[in-house]
């Protein structure tokens, strides 16, 4: 068996923009937390570690740049499975290392933002026990993003009573203490982890269906130590990332199909796009209406593909919206395959009741 070099290429391409979409995002944190560190990070420590972070994400795209195996498959007109296998194995390569890349940035900035809190307690003029709203308010003014505010007010919350306990010739000391052991704390970390996480799926439904079980199941474990947490993180991570990339050709698939069956006077409500589970596999399925009651519905799988039928016309009237969408959809970088089926029936004539004729396709990115 083969793949064509252009069904390889084509979902090769669409990787490759999702890899520089996720290393520009992490080359964006790594360089916001290189000005945070300036005035904080005085052994120069985190700025190394960040410049190690940086040098990783530029090996990352030189590897890509440079693959041969992949101007290789250009000079092909036809793949063979393994050229196809060693290609996507290249691929998950760069996914392991971007993912990696990208939650070393996520837990060093949880290490910035508790240097900067220590710095700012360390900063502060003459307080007391009885001024600690008036620190609360002090320290969460100099923070400006939302998140980090949200971080350091867990801390107060979370230390309130430890808070009250201690003595004033000790203050600044204690609320060091504190700190730095509220940050390093696992079940701190991994909550950060967790809203990182949520941040990352909040505008994908399908994302966010799918992996709600394995997200909950990392909430509720009880990790022993930072390095195990940081292991289960990674690997969190990389599945977040594989399903972002799996859904991002489906949804261009799905983008396409609902512009251009909109244009033929089809409605799709929202609600009316929705994952389903068929044979062990989960697809989307689209379905949409005509006011005069003609349908189209639509599954797509998880590689772009689809199958599509036409329903609720009278004879061949269908064909005129099938033709004008199949024309339609030739104008986009999606390829139909030779496997394209028809299927007429007759079911009126043959039981002497009025139904419908339906056209049944399958088409290929």
């Amino acid at each position: 068996m083969s793949l064509s070099a252009e069904t390889v290429m084509y979902n090769y391409k669409k990787k490759i923009e999702f890899f520089n979409k996720n290393i520009d995002l992490v080359k964006k944190i790594i360089k916001e937390l290189m000005d945070r560190i300036k005035s904080t990070d005085v052994s120069g420590v985190k700025e190394n570690e960040l410049k190690i972070l940086e040098t990783t994400l530029e090996k990352i795209e030189k590897d890509i740049v440079d693959n041969d195996l992949i101007n290789k498959v250009l000079e092909m007109k036809h793949v063979d499975l393994e050229s196809a296998k060693r290609v996507n194995n290249f691929l998950q390569k760069q996914m392991r290392d971007i993912s990696s890349v990208k939650q070393k940035a996520l837990f060093l900035e949880d290490e910035v933002i508790k240097e900067e809190a220590v710095a700012r307690f360390t900063a502060l003029k003459e307080i007391k026990n009885n001024d600690l709203d008036k620190i609360k308010k002090e320290i969460l003014s100099k923070f400006e993003n939302n998140s980090d505010k949200t971080k350091i007010n867990i801390f107060f919350n979370n230390n309130s009573n430890e808070l009250q306990k201690i003595k004033e010739k000790n203050l600044k000391e204690e609320l060091t203490k504190l700190l730095n052991d509220h940050f390093i704390n696992v079940n701190i970390i991994k909550n950060n982890m967790i809203d990182n996480f949520n941040k990352q799926i909040v505008d994908d439904k399908f994302i966010k269906k799918e992996l709600k079980e394995e997200i909950e199941i990392f909430k509720n474990k009880d990790f022993t130590s930072k390095d195990q947490l940081e292991i289960e993180t990674n690997d969190l991570q990389l599945k977040i990332l594989n399903k972002q990339l799996d859904e991002s050709i489906r949804k261009e698939s799905i983008k396409v199909i609902v512009e251009n069956i909109q244009k033929r006077g089809f409605i799709v409500p929202p609600d009316n796009i929705r994952m389903i589970e068929q044979n062990n596999e989960k697809i989307v399925r689209i379905y949409a209406e005509k006011s005069s009651g003609e349908i189209a519905q639509f599954n797509v799988y998880i590689d772009g593909r689809f199958k599509y039928e036409f329903g609720g016309y009278e004879g061949h009237t269908h064909d005129k919206d099938n033709d004008a969408f199949i024309n339609d959809l030739s104008m986009y970088d999606i390829s139909l395959s030779t496997e394209v089926k028809k299927k007429y029936d007759n079911p009126d004539r043959e039981m002497g009741q009025s139904k419908k004729y339906q056209n049944q396709n399958v088409i290929k990115k």
